[in-house]
């Protein structure tokens, strides 16, 4: 008997903690889009960056992958990365084969110097995209955006709800925007 009652007792007090656990963790979480984070896991450079104008570099130095957003705060988010300053994060390039960027809202400028391919969602707002030597696939997310593959065999596409220029550049490019120059294709 007295077993039963101390069991029920256990179970009360764990499920009343955990209820009393959800209300703080939701009152102490940090915005998800507050700061640009960036992990290096499975193969893949993430880089998801907050709801503000970004102006995000991704390059090859010293055999490291280093990310640098200059308008925002930046994180890193995996074991592979760190942080150097407030504006930027180094992360491993052992194993990394290709890069993700989610810019979300504003006037972003996103570059990948890298040859490394690359998805990248730009957002709402007029963005800016310079591409690597290998392919990209970059979808601007309607307003006015000006977006440039350069070398591989790119998918660049404006989006509706603006004016957007595409460069192609070398490579078999498929494009899809209001003006669209050294494309070989639609999108």
């Amino acid at each position: 008997m007295n077993l039963n009652i101390s069991r029920r007792i256990g179970l009360r007090a764990l499920a009343t903690g955990a209820l009393l656990a959800v209300p703080v963790t939701a009152v102490t979480a940090t915005p998800a889009q507050a700061f640009t984070n960036v992990t290096a896991i499975s193969g893949k450079l993430s880089v998801n960056a907050g709801n503000v104008g970004d102006h995000i570099t991704i390059n090859l130095e010293n055999g490291f992958l280093v990310v640098r957003n200059f308008k925002d705060t930046i994180t890193a988010g995996s074991f592979t990365c760190t942080n150097v300053d407030a504006q930027t994060v180094r992360c491993t390039s052992t194993g990394i084969t290709n890069i993700l960027v989610n810019a979300q809202g504003g006037a972003d400028t996103v570059t990948n110097n890298t040859a490394l391919p690359s998805r990248v969602f730009l957002g709402p707002g007029g963005d800016i995209f310079s591409g690597g030597s290998a392919r990209d696939f970059v979808n601007g997310n309607g307003d006015n955006d000006l977006i440039e593959g350069k070398g591989g065999s790119d998918i660049l596409i404006g989006d509706e709800g603006g004016f957007d220029q595409v460069f192609g550049g070398a490579g078999t490019d498929f494009c899809n925007a209001e003006a669209e120059n050294s494309c070989e294709g639609d999108a």
